[in-house]
This record gives structure tokens, C-alpha cells and sequence, in this order.
């Protein structure tokens, strides 16, 4: 029980090592208590009772032990009374002393082990409790001579087995005494070693606490130095102001000056403005009073042109009303006829009942002589012969009788299609009516409209005739200038009208360069981006390359070369002056009505002649052809590139030749400014209406045949073959070849 009370004890205290370490100071508690309990075990014969009560009060309260120690630790008193009552019992030898083992000289005091003693004190307790070795006891373990008495006794064998045990115990306790001493002074080295990393690491705080003093004293030189310096930068803006104050105060004074010595200048310049300003403005009154009355005589022109015009539509529409005329006569006429051939027909009709009638009477005597054939067969031959006649009769009438019939329908077809001409004859008659009561209208508001024109222009140029003369007086009245410096006006025959636009800019100024009156009289206004008009023309011009050219027809030419070239208003036909005005006048929308092509021409000749009753239906109103436009022949009025237009939409811009049909758009400016195609024959060209070459024949020109490649198709063969027996091979371009 003892032993298994040590090895407990060992087992907490080994346990004890890892844990925390506050329980080293349980460690060493345990480590003396098993030293105390190994000196107790060798004397616990010997042990007075006092040191066993004590002991085990002392074990019971250990804490915090669990149960099961607590539990082995109640038992070790009791062991060791039973062995002191077993040592009392038993006599010990005369040669040793009386109870206690000691001879009653070593007197033990209660051992109370309840407060934890340094190592050292516990040894010397070990020691002072152990007796001396040169004290002979039985209870020494190993005794070379035991007493007869323990060596008879079964019982004290092996109390001294369990003492040599106890003994081995001590020993081993001993050694582990030497291990702890060992560790106790590697500990005390740590302990050592920690307290001087402790003592440097108060010391390396100590530096620590130095600099950041240091630091903060740093720290509040240099805000001190950023306070000086913001003090020293605000004087010195301080000062700056100071200085700029003075010298706005100086410059203030000069400005003063020198304001008091424009104000002189200004007024005289602005007396000096004032009469330049009143010399342009007499300069602008003139020219639009010369400009007012060359629209009052371009208006009248126009409006002779315009009166003109319609007395030519006039006529044309009532030449018109006199075929009409022509063709309701003739169509009475054919009313006379038909009536004429309904009496033919009646009377037709009648010879045809009566040769029905006379054609049923013969049948009823082919009857009777049939019947009397049956009964009298002498007569038979006479009545053949008679049947013979009747039947040949018969056959006639019935053959003059379809003749008849045919006739009549033919006589009513041609009565219908008369009606129906007569029908459409007076239509055209009420349209035509209709039409000449519209111009005849248009006719009036026009010579109304040109009146209250003329009426408007009258008024304005007297109006601008009294501006002149009271500017005149004025001037007359306003004294002279002293010295004048007016510089000269550089007039110029174009003025840009687009500030951001550089072809524009750059030909307001190559035409100031050119001199006054370049245009020759022209107007030349800007309509849109690169593209402008000249009197009814429009003109297209680029910039490339800082040089301004115009394109003239499929061609680009400079400026220049193109100013030159251009005719003086003298030269231009008296109905084409009005056309030539500026765009932004009020009568610049007047236009002249566009005049009859050869078409429409060939066309009133033919309405003029009565037409023929059969040919009065098949008549076909054909539209007018679109007038080509002048030096732009890939573009219309409004400047929109023909190429980009649907076949559709471009027919209304391409001619037609003299047979009717569609050429292409390079025979708008037929026959001056046009180049014939010679890929063209029976619409042979690919491109058709868009071909840039002319498709209508020139005078003079030869057709030649143009054969690229050595073969060809067959299809190309059989046109060849065609043209060539209709002897209409003119020119010939094989375009489906293969070389």
C-alpha cells in the first residue's frame, strides 16, 4: 500500500509537469512529500503515532486531488500503525535501545508537512528522521547478522523482503534527487538567462522611450518650422499685394490718361465713320435703285415673254379644237352612214324573211312532189329534175343568206367602234374646253399678277428715288472733312456667304483678285456645299490643293479659265436675261415656260389634222420630255447625283429618240454636249439607260463594226446574221465574247 501510495504520488506529479506553470510549486510539494514518504516507509516500526496522524490529516487534505488519491492516501496511516503495533508487540533485542528503535534519545517530533518547505529543508528533515548508520537496528535493511527471533518469523521475512524493496526505492528516489537538483539549476539558468533578456528588453524600452522623445521634439520643431514659414509666406503675399495695389493705382492713372486722349480721337473718328457710313449708304441706294429698275425692265420683258407664251398656247389649243372639231364632223358623218347601213341592214333582213318564206314554200312543194312521186311514177323523172332546181334554189338562198348575215355584223362592229370613238372624241373635246377655259384663267391671274408687280416696283423705285434725294441733301448740308483717310473700297463681284466653309472663302477671294466685273454682269450665289448657281445654271466647283476648279461638263477647269470663258449678258437670248438675276430677289421665281420640243411639236401636227375614223382609237397621248440641264449632265435641278436613282425615277430625266424609246443619261445635252456611243446598236450597250455616252444617232455618223476576240457565241452569231440581212448594221459590239 505504501508503494502504490508513492507510485501515486509519483504519477500526480508527473502528470502535474504539463499542465500550467503555476503547478511547478505543486511539483516540488510532491517531490519532497515522496522523499518524506520513502524516509517514513524505512522507519515506519519506529514512526510514533503522532507523525502517522499527522501525515495522513496532512494527506486527506490535499486538494485538488481527486478521489482515488484521497482514498489510498487514508489507508498509509493505518499501514502504518499496523506496523508500529506489530514492532510494539514483538520484544527487540537487548543489544539495541527500548521503543522507538532510537533508545528513546532522538526525540521525534510531529512531522506536519501541510505548508511546502524549500528542497534543502526537506533533505535536512530526511536526514535528521534517518538514522545514522553506525546505530545498529534490525530495521536496517541488508544487516549482515538478523536476529534469531526475524529470521524464525515468517512475517519478518517479509517485512525485510518489503524493506530491501523500500531501500531499492530510496535509492532510486535519491537518484531522481540528483535528476531534479540538475534540473532545478538548468531552471535557475533560464530563470538567469530570461531575467537578463528581461533587463535588456527594460533597457531597449528605455532607448525606445529616448527616441520618441527625440521624436516628439522633432516633431514639434519642425511644426514649429511650418508655422515660421506660413508666417513668412503670408507677409511676403502681404507685400505682393501691397506692390500690385500701387501698381494698379499707377496704371489706373496712365489709363485715365491716355482714355481722355481717346475720347478726342474717338469722336473724330466716329464723325469721320459717320460720313463714310452715309457715302456707302448713297452708294447703296443708287445701286439698288439701278437694280430696282433692271428688275422693272426684266419684269416687263418677262412679262411680254410670259403673254407671248400663252397667245402661242392659245393658238396651240385652239388648232387642238379645230381637229376636235374636225373629228366630231367626221364622226356625224360615220353617224349618217351607220344610220344608213342600220336601213341597209333592215332592208337586208326583210329579203332575208322573204327568201325564208319563198325557201319554206319550195320545201313544202319538195314535199308535195314527193308525195307525188310515191303515187305517180311516170311523172318521176320531171320531178327529179324539179327537186334538182328547188334544192340548187335553196342552196343559193341559203348561202346569200349568211353573206347577209356576216355583212350586217360587220356593219355593226364598225357602228359600235364609231360610237365608241364619238364617245371618246367628245371627252377629249370637254377636256380640251376644260383646258382652255384653265389657261385662259391662268392667263388672267398672270397679266393680273405682272401688274400688281409692276405697280409694287413703280412704288418702291419712287420710294428709293425720295431716299436718294433727301441723302443727297443731307449730304449737301453736312460740311466737309478737314482730312480724309478713307481708304478705297475694294468691290468685289462675290461675296462669301458660309464663314466656315474654305472654298467658299477662297473664291470670294480669287474673284476680288480677278478684278471688278469678272462675272461679266453674272450673279453668282452659293446654294449649298461645294455647289452654286449662276443666273438659271447651276455650277459645282471644288477646293483641292489650295486651286478652285469648276467642272464643265465631264470635266474639271481652274477658275480662272472658266471665268473667262464666260458669255456677256448681251450675247444671251432676250428670254433668257431674267434667269441671270440674283437668287435672292422677290421676281427671281419667275421662270419662262419651258418651250415645245420637236416631239411635242410633230404631235400638235398631228392633232391639228383630222384623224381617220379607224385610227381616232388607237390615238396615244405620249408625256413630255424632261429638258435636259446644261453643264451638269449627271445631275438635276436640285443637284442630286443621277446615278444614285432607281431606273424608274431616272427615266423622267433620260430623252427619247426620234422612234420613241428611251436612250440613256448621257444624251441629256444631245446634240452639243454629248459624246456618241459606239458600243450601241438595237440596245446592245449593257449599261442601257445608264450609259455616259449618247444612244440617239449624230449627223454624219458612220457606224463601224467592232469584233474584240476571235470567237463568240452562237446567240452573238444569229444577231450578227440578222442585222445584217435587215441591212440596218450600223455599229456592232460584241460584249458576251470570250477571247
Amino acid at each position: 500500500m505504501i508503494i502504490s501510495g508513492h507510485h501515486h504520488l509519483r504519477h500526480r506529479r508527473n502528470r502535474h509537469d504539463h499542465h500550467h506553470p503555476h503547478h511547478r510549486l505543486h511539483h516540488e510539494l510532491l517531490t519532497s512529500v515522496a522523499h518524506v514518504l520513502d524516509a517514513s516507509a524505512l522507519l515506519s516500526p519506529c514512526l510514533p503515532l503522532s507523525l502517522s496522524i499527522s501525515l495522513g490529516a496532512w494527506w486527506e487534505q490535499l486538494e485538488p486531488w481527486p478521489a482515488p488519491a484521497r482514498h489510498l492516501g487514508s489507508e498509509f496511516p493505518r499501514r502504518l500503525e499496523e506496523l508500529k503495533q506489530r514492532c510494539l508487540a514483538e520484544p527487540c533485542p537487548p543489544s539495541l535501545p527500548g521503543p522507538g528503535c532510537f533508545g528513546g534519545t532522538v526525540p521525534l517530533e510531529p512531522v506536519t508537512l501541510a505548508q511546502p518547505r524549500p528542497i534543502q529543508q526537506q533533505m535536512a528533515v530526511a536526514a535528521a528522521v534517518l538514522p545514522e548508520p553506525a546505530i545498529p537496528c534490525y530495521c536496517q535493511v541488508g544487516s549482515p547478522n538478523p536476529p534469531e527471533a526475524l529470521r524464525e518469523n515468517p512475517d519478518r521475512e517479509e517485512m525485510l523482503m518489503e524493506l530491501k524493496d523500500l531501500k531499492a526505492l530510496v535509492q532510486g528516489k535519491e537518484e531522481l534527487k540528483s535528476e531534479h537538483a540538475q534540473k532545478i539549476l538548468l531552471a535557475q539558468e533560464r530563470l538567469a538567462q530570461e531575467q537578463e533578456e528581461l533587463l535588456r528588453g527594460q533597457s531597449r524600452c528605455k532607448e525606445l522611450e529616448v527616441e520618441m522623445v527625440l521624436q516628439r521634439k522633432d516633431l514639434q520643431m519642425s511644426q514649429e518650422w511650418q508655422t515660421w514659414q506660413q508666417q513668412k509666406h503670408s507677409c511676403d503675399l502681404q507685400h505682393q499685394a501691397e506692390v500690385l495695389q500701387l501698381r494698379y493705382e499707377a496704371n489706373l492713372l496712365s489709363e485715365q490718361e491716355t482714355w481722355q486722349q481717346m475720347e478726342s480721337s474717338s469722336q473724330s473718328l466716329q464723325r469721320q465713320q459717320a460720313e463714310r457710313a452715309r457715302e456707302w449708304e448713297m452708294r447703296d441706294l443708287a445701286a439698288s435703285v439701278e437694280t430696282e429698275r433692271f428688275l422693272a425692265t426684266e419684269l416687263r420683258a418677262q412679262s411680254r415673254i410670259s403673254e407671248t407664251s400663252k397667245l402661242r398656247l392659245l393658238q396651240e389649243l385652239s388648232a387642238r379644237l379645230a381637229g376636235r372639231e374636225l373629228e366630231i364632223l367626221a364622226l356625224e358623218s360615220s353617224e349618217d352612214a351607220l344610220e344608213k347601213a342600220k336601213g341597209q341592214a333592215q332592208a337586208l333582213q326583210a329579203r332575208l324573211s322573204t327568201e325564208e318564206a319563198q325557201l319554206q314554200e319550195a320545201r313544202s312543194q319538195l314535199e308535195q312532189t314527193a308525195a307525188d312521186a310515191a303515187s305517180a311514177a311516170s311523172a318521176a323523172s320531171a320531178e327529179r329534175v324539179a327537186e334538182a332546181r328547188a334544192e340548187a334554189e335553196t342552196s343559193k338562198a341559203e348561202a346569200r343568206l349568211q353573206a347577209a348575215e356576216a355583212q350586217l355584223q360587220t356593219e355593226l362592229r364598225a357602228t359600235t367602234a364609231s360610237a365608241e370613238a364619238l364617245c371618246h372624241a367628245q371627252e377629249q373635246l370637254q377636256q380640251a374646253q376644260d383646258a382652255q377655259r384653265a389657261s385662259q384663267e391662268a392667263t388672267a391671274e398672270a397679266a393680273a399678277e405682272g401688274r400688281a408687280r409692276e405697280l409694287a416696283l413703280e412704288q418702291r423705285l419712287e420710294d428709293l428715288q425720295m431716299q436718294l434725294e433727301e441723302l443727297r441733301a443731307a449730304q449737301a448740308q453736312a460740311p466737309k472733312p478737314a482730312v480724309s483717310s478713307v481708304p478705297a473700297v475694294s468691290s468685289s463681284d462675290y461675296v462669301a456667304t458660309a464663314d466656315l466653309d474654305l472654298l467658299d472663302q477662297a473664291l470670294e477671294a480669287e474673284i476680288r483678285s480677278l478684278g471688278p466685273g469678272c462675272l461679266q454682269g453674272h450673279v453668282l450665289t452659293r446654294t449649298g456645299p461645294k455647289i452654286y448657281k449662276l443666273g438659271a445654271d447651276r455650277v459645282r466647283m471644288q477646293l483641292s490643293d489650295s486651286v478652285i476648279t469648276v467642272r464643265v461638263g465631264t470635266s474639271w477647269v481652274p477658275l480662272a479659265r472658266w471665268v473667262r470663258e464666260l458669255p456677256a449678258p448681251g450675247e444671251q437670248a432676250p428670254e433668257d436675261q431674267f434667269q441671270a438675276l440674283d437668287a435672292s430677289s422677290p421676281f427671281a421665281g419667275v421662270y419662262p415656260l419651258p418651250q415645245p420640243t420637236r416631239k411635242e411639236e410633230s404631235l400638235q401636227q398631228l392633232a391639228s389634222q383630222p384623224p381617220k375614223p379607224e385610227a381616232v382609237s388607237a390615238q396615244v397621248k405620249v408625256p413630255p420630255i424632261q429638258p435636259p440641264t446644261p453643264d451638269k449632265p449627271f445631275y438635276n435641278s436640285e443637284g442630286v447625283d443621277l446615278m444614285k436613282l432607281s431606273n424608274e425615277e431616272l427615266e423622267k430625266y433620260v430623252p427619247m429618240d426620234e422612234n420613241g424609246r428611251r436612250t440613256s443619261i448621257g444624251a441629256i445635252n444631245h446634240p452639243t454636249e454629248c459624246s456618241p456611243c459606239i458600243f450601241w446598236f438595237r440596245h446592245v450597250c449593257e449599261k442601257g439607260l445608264r450609259c455616259e455616252f449618247c444612244h440617239i444617232k449624230h449627223p454624219g455618223q458612220v457606224g463601224t463594226l467592232i469584233v474584240s476576240g476571235s470567237r463568240c457565241d452562237d446567240d452573238g452569231r444569229t444577231k450578227f446574221r440578222e442585222a445584217s440581212r435587215g441591212g440596218a448594221l450600223r455599229m456592232w459590239v460584241l460584249m458576251e465574247c470570250t477571247v
